[in-house]
């Protein structure tokens, strides 16, 4: 039997040296191959080919570089920044599913020095307004006044006010349509309580939970938990074990099986963890095209897009918060055995049982 390998062409070295001006590669992924696609240059054209019939039908790698530019004393410099992102149609059939996985080290290979790593099925999720974000949140301390992304330098500023997001603030407000009338189609599994989500004072500890443990895996987003709350208006989930009404938790995970840290792991530790601690919890599979919209809308409030697990919070007055990546349950769950005395001295200390209070069956 044939075994896959990387691509033996240089098209992406090339465009890491800078020779010449493109910008991006496309590979496409088969029954046994993995070869280049497309090449060129600019986020316009590259959303262009992955918004094609073909695309949509088709397990791809792609790889593009952005530049931060800036301009001192008459002299301008660029740095670059490299994504890749694991393409996953949303036509694409069930046998054509695991190529992805299974070529996952070979296009990883190929796409060499990548500071990102997103997973998506729709150009949705290359919008530039949401890569700065993920570039913002990547960075050192060292941030640059424009962003390149193969169609002309813009400032920070402007890129951000194309959505009029205050700079200090990546996250977009959902509409008032409800959340969870959308959800009323979406797996439900059991999952406890809200409160004021504040950033985790984190507080060493000796012991960690039972259900998940720890890991030092890197992911591409920075690990803090944040607030960011918007109003919708609540109705009943017919289809639920619970009342929809009632305050309830949100995973948003994927089914794809790969990504970036582990991802396919996470989402189902997240999972197992809020089944086993009885918490009221919908899980909303991103990678489902059915719920491209309500996924969206949760990337909207997280300001994180393409990098699963998030978990939010669905309150009983109809907002829904952003409570934090993986990384930041796993604080909340080790939080819970920070000792009584130190949780009364220190009020801002958040845990795992007083955010999901609530939630408790």
């Amino acid at each position: 039997m044939a075994s896959f390998a990387a691509p033996t062409s240089n098209e992406w070295n090339d465009i890491l040296a800078q020779k010449g001006e493109n910008t991006f590669v496309v590979l496409k992924i088969e029954k046994k191959t993995i070869s280049v696609l497309h090449t060129g240059k600019g986020l316009t054209k590259l959303k262009k080919i992955l918004s094609t019939p073909e695309s949509e039908q088709s397990v791809l790698g792609v790889g593009f570089v952005v530049y931060g530019v800036d301009t001192r004393g008459g002299v301008t410099s660029k740095r670059q920044k490299a994504f890749r992102v694991d393409w996953m149609g949303i036509r694409v059939s069930p046998m054509k599913r695991g190529l992805q996985l299974k070529c996952k080290s070979h296009v990883s290979e190929y796409f060499s020095s990548c500071n990102i790593i997103l997973q998506s099925n729709s150009v949705d999720d290359l919008d530039e307004f949401e890569l700065t974000n993920q570039l913002l949140a990547s960075g050192g301390a060292h941030k640059p006044k424009c962003y390149d992304f193969g169609d002309g330098a813009n400032t920070i500023e402007d890129i951000l006010a194309k959505k009029n997001e205050p700079v200090s603030v990546p996250t977009t407000n959902s509409t008032t349509e409800d959340i969870s009338k959308k959800m009323e189609a979406t797996t439900v599994t059991n999952t406890e309580k809200k409160a004021p989500v504040a950033t985790i004072q984190k507080v060493p500890t000796s012991t960690k939970a039972p259900v998940i443990a720890a890991t030092t895996t890197a992911t591409t987003t920075t690990t803090t938990t944040t607030t960011t709350t918007t109003t919708t208006t609540t109705t009943n989930n017919d289809t639920a074990d619970f009342d929809s009404s009632q305050t309830h938790a949100i995973l948003l995970t994927s089914s794809y099986g790969s990504g970036g840290g582990g991802q396919a792991g996470k989402c189902k530790k997240l999972e197992d963890t809020f089944a086993a601690l009885k918490i009221r919890f919908k899980n909303i599979d991103g990678a489902d095209a059915k719920n491209k919209e309500i996924r969206n809308e949760l990337f909207g409030i997280s300001g994180v897009r393409g990098n699963y697990p998030q978990t939010f919070l669905k309150n009983s007055d109809g907002t829904t918060s952003f409570i934090g990546d993986y990384d930041a349950l796993i604080d909340l769950i080790e939080s819970n055995d920070i000792p009584d005395d130190i949780l009364k001295q220190n009020p801002g200390i958040q845990t795992f049982n007083v955010v999901f209070s609530e939630c408790k069956q």
